[in-house]
Order: C-alpha cells, then structure tokens, then sequence
C-alpha cells in the first residue's frame, strides 16, 4: 500500500514539476514519502485492535447499527441518538459489516484502505505551495500534528472530513471544477460540519471569481463558473428540507444529553470560547509551530505582502477560523480540537513555507525537524486529572482501550455485576456500540444514590464535583494504569 502511495505521487509530479526539478529530488522525495508512509501505516497498525472512542460511538458506530440491525428497512434515527447528521457515512458503514461481516476489523480495514489517498491529499496541498522535497517534509510536519495523526488512525467522522476537505482544496486551486464539484459534494455527505466547510470553501471559491474578474464581471460567466458548487448546494438543500419534515430540527436536538450546549451564550461564555480557540490553536505541541510561525511572519512581514503563496494560505487559515468563529463562538459549545484540523494543516504547511523560503535549506531542514520532533511529543501531553483535554486528539489516548479490557476483565474475575456498576461517557455505551460485537452489557448511568460500584478514569474528564462526591461516598477498590492512562473502581462504603 505505501509503494501504491508513491506511484501516485511519481504520476501527479510527472505533470507538475519539470523534468531537472525531479532529477534533483527524486529520492530523497521518495525516502521521505515512503517513511512517511511507513510511520503512518506504523500507528494505525498499533491501534489496529482499538474500538469506537469518544464521540465516533454516538455519531458513527450507533447509527450504523442502526442500519445494520433494520437490514437498511430505516432512514429516520429514534430521537435519543439522533445527532442531525446525514446519514450516509453511517450506511457506508453498516454496508461494510453486510459485505465483509460485523467486527471492528472490517471497520478498520475500510478505514485503512482510505489512508493512502489522505497521504497523498496532505502531500498535494503541500507541494502547490512547495517543490517536491521540500513538500514531502511539510507532509512529515502534519503526520507529527497529535490530531490530525489521531483522527488518522480512529474510525470516526473526521478522518473523512480531512480527506474530502483537502481534496476539495487541491482540486479548487488547481481549477479542476469536476474533481472539486465531487470532492465538494462528498464533503457535504459527510456531516453538518462538513457542509459548514463545503460552504466556506464554496465561498473562496466564489470570491477568487469575483476578485479575478472584478473589473469585468459578466452574468453568464458567472452562472456558468457557479456550475461546480451547485450539486452540493441541492444536496444541502435537500437535506436541510428532509430533516425539518422527518425530525423538525437541523441544529440541534433538544432531547439528547448535549442540548444545552447549543444555548446562546453569555459575554462570559463567548470570552471563554475564545479562550479555549486560542487554547486549542497551541494545545498538544502546536505551540512549537504557532510561535516560530509568528516571529517569520514579522521577520519577512515586508516580503510577504507580496507573495501569493502566503496570501493563499494565510486566506485559508482566515477563512476556516472565520467559519468556527461564526459557528463556535456564540454558543455554549464544547468544540473539540478536531473542529480545527484545516486550520492546524494550513498553519504547520505555511510554517514550512515561510522557513524553506527564506532560511538556507540545510540549516531550515535541521531547524524544520527540530520543531516536528517537538510538535509529535505533543502527544505526550497529558493534564492534571482535574483539567479536561481532548483525548480523541492525541495518540495519548491509545493506553485507554488495553486499559478499559483490564478493569472489565477485573470486574468480571470479582463477579461484579454490571448492572450495579456505574460508568461514564464513553465507557457507559453498549459494548456491541464500542467493541462491534454481540455483546449487549454496558455500564449505567452514574447514581450517587443508587450505583453500588462505580469506574472512572482520567479520560472520562469528570467535573470537579463528580470527582468530589465518589472520593466522598465511595471507598477505591482497584486501580489499573498503563502510561498515562488510568481506570479505579470504587465501591461505595455502605456496602462495606
């Protein structure tokens, strides 16, 4: 599969670099492409084992069990899992496990055979803006992103939003109005999200036009340039119109636990969401890369006025933050690090532009791998256990799944029954949900007055109170830790 991804790569770049600019790259771009390849195939082969975590159990492995349960008889979720979204990711998935049989495997298998294509995608955008080598060691810089290199390895929603994303970049700044028309209808299948990101960059799109012929605009070349982002405009359109008559609402679910997130919120709050934006923009090793950045930008401020490279980029970065701002901002939202990924992959690509353009290349590439070994580490960022982080954005999280096998194995030895033991998100889902199996058990709902035994773990990121009432009404009985990851159960004194 990683030789697949370099014969890609040689066929694109026979018809986008000239024959002496291959000549002087060829291998080393080669030698960088296939580690790449091998390190990425590498840790998605270490979390191969792994199951649905976080919210790719409520938003992906729920609704395709759905399917899969109903022989697709049904299109229209119950209520308390419906989350808004299409549901044509959900199917896809639902017809793997028809096709090739119900497991994690086949679910991983399909997200594994779409792992080239999000390689060779990172790479495209990269060398629009970069010669081959130079692009080869950007892709290097993204693979060390903590979240993009997390949501590369689950199977989830947005290992989807990132490859139909780039794809819709790439085909938009090469003017490839087939490939962007597919690419941007794909996107918009996705998710809400990923219709929110279809529009922002249906909007760029629009605005180049407007910008290129604005002294000249005329109406049927207008119409006639809008011809590629109407499948996608119907498509929304028609779903927006088959939610409001089947569920009544688009946005947001007003009986799912999450309801309240989708509040207007306070001039507190929105301080507090920008907070956590500007927070989340240098969270996981990022910092290493957001600084560097900032000090070229004012470096070589006076070069950059002119180069359309950066005024590309840098439009994107504005664009998608744009976007979040206008969609996170406002609300009393818990927006995961997830939401930004565009954003991060702009920036770490603009990062590597603006130190290859104007530092000597051996110095920069020293100076360009110092700073992508810091950005990995990131992932051993982990917080004090009273202090939330994004766990689905970090390799971090990769103990949690032997860890979670333990404390049930544990559990099952002490013939605790499940009932009586309470869990939390997102360890209280069906284990059929998590595990895709027959499984049916699952932790309950915590109870402070009813739940005999009770798991936790710092993944779980409990409120202080939630801590406080367990360290007060519940004795520890066993503790298991693997890294940073750790599960107790307790059992409530009472009982004792």
């Amino acid at each position: 599969m990683c030789i697949f991804v370099i014969v890609i790569f040689e066929k694109m770049n026979a018809k986008n670099i000239s024959l002496n600019l291959r000549n002087t790259y060829a291998n080393h771009r080669f030698e960088v492409v296939l580690g790449i390849c091998i390190f990425v195939f590498l840790i998605f082969i270490l979390s191969f084992s792994n199951q649905f975590f976080w919210d790719a159990i409520t938003t992906l492995s729920i609704p395709a069990h759905f399917f899969y349960e109903n022989n697709f008889s049904k299109f229209v979720y119950p209520i308390e899992f419906d989350n808004g979204d299409p549901f044509f990711l959900p199917l896809f998935f639902a017809s793997v496990w028809k096709i090739f049989g119900h497991s994690m495997l086949a679910a991983k298998l399909a997200i594994a055979f779409f792992i080239p294509f999000l390689i060779f995608q990172v790479y495209r955008l990269a060398n629009h803006f970069l010669p081959a080598k130079q692009a080869a060691l950007a892709m290097l810089l993204v693979f060390c992103d903590p979240t993009v290199l997390s949501n590369a390895t689950l199977v989830c929603a947005d290992f989807f939003l990132m490859l139909t994303t780039l794809w819709s970049l790439n085909s938009m700044l090469r003017n490839q109005n087939k490939n962007f028309s597919c690419a941007l209808f794909v996107l918009c299948m996705i998710s809400r999200r990923g219709m929110l990101l279809g529009g922002a960059i249906a909007a760029l799109y629009i605005l180049n036009f407007v910008w290129k012929n604005r002294k000249s605009i005329k109406g049927n070349l207008f119409f006639k340039y809008l011809f590629p982002i109407i499948p996608a405009t119907i498509l929304v359109i028609a779903f927006i119109t088959f939610r409001m008559q089947t569920a009544g609402w688009v946005y947001a679910n007003e009986h799912s636990q999450w309801a309240g997130l989708s509040q207007t919120a306070t001039a507190t709050d929105v301080a507090k969401n920008i907070l956590i934006f500007g927070w989340r923009m240098v969270d996981f090793g990022r910092i290493f890369i957001f600084i560097p950045l900032l000090y070229l930008m004012y470096k070589y401020r006076l070069k950059i006025k002119n180069d359309l490279n950066f005024q590309i980029l840098f439009s994107l970065i504005l664009a998608f933050t744009f976007l979040f701002a206008v969609v996170c901002l406002p609300f009393k939202n818990s927006f995961g690090h997830r939401y930004f990924i565009p954003i991060y992959i702009c920036i770490e690509i603009l990062f590597a532009y603006m130190l290859f353009q104007n530092v000597s290349f051996p110095k920069a590439k020293n100076i360009f791998l110092l700073f992508a070994g810091l950005l990995f580490l990131g992932n051993s960022w982990i917080y004090p256990d009273r202090i939330s982080q994004g766990w689905d954005s970090t390799l971090a999280h990769l103990p949690y799944f032997s860890t979670r096998t333990a404390m049930i194995q544990f559990i099952d030895e002490q013939d605790i029954p499940m009932a009586e033991t309470a869990s939390f998100f997102p360890a209280n889902s069906e284990f059929k949900y998590t595990d895709v199996s027959n499984d049916d058990r699952s932790f309950q709902e915590f109870n402070p007055e009813k739940s005999k035994y009770v798991l936790t773990s710092n993944v779980f990121n409990l409120p202080d109170e939630t801590f406080n009432i367990i360290c007060r009404e519940y004795n520890f009985m066993y503790k298991y830790q693997n890294f940073g990851v750790w599960m107790c159960l307790y059992q409530r004194k009472d009982l004792q």
